[in-house]
């Protein structure tokens, strides 16, 4: 059975996420879901969310939005960002943000030959594994 309610857990961080990015709409996606959604311990610390934004609008969004609050990096050439804020004491969280991606062929069946951004949520979740990654959760 699946336990809808412990996705509340992520409302402190959707308010979090509000105060940098408005009231601009992202996805939370990965294996938190699927933890929360299957009553399952985990990491509340580590959260991967996704947007049709570019790497250039996570860029602005941020130093828009008090960015002496936080510390962010480029994480990967697929233009993830990694956001730290900087009032943690006792646990760092961490936030990475990934914008919508494709993929093409597969020469090796394995990687993909190019990956690129996307403007598709239904593109984005295509390329990724049923069983953890391509869940996903917003709140409204």
């Amino acid at each position: 059975m699946l336990s809808f309610q412990n996705l509340d857990q992520l409302s402190h961080h959707d308010k979090y996420l509000k105060t940098i990015f408005g009231q601009k709409k992202f996805f939370f996606v990965g294996g938190m879901i699927r933890d929360l959604l299957l009553d399952r311990e985990t990491n509340m610390d580590d959260v991967d969310i996704t947007a049709w934004w570019t790497h250039e609008d996570i860029k602005t969004l941020i130093h828009i939005n008090n960015k002496e609050k936080f510390s962010f990096f480029d994480t990967e050439k697929y233009g993830t960002m990694t956001i730290i804020p900087k009032d943690q004491i006792d646990t760092t969280i961490q936030y990475e943000i990934t914008p919508f991606r494709t993929e093409t062929t597969y020469s090796d069946g394995r990687h993909p030959d190019e990956v690129v951004r996307s403007d598709s949520l239904l593109e984005d979740s295509q390329r990724r594994d049923f069983t953890i990654n391509c869940m996903y959760y917003t709140r409204v």
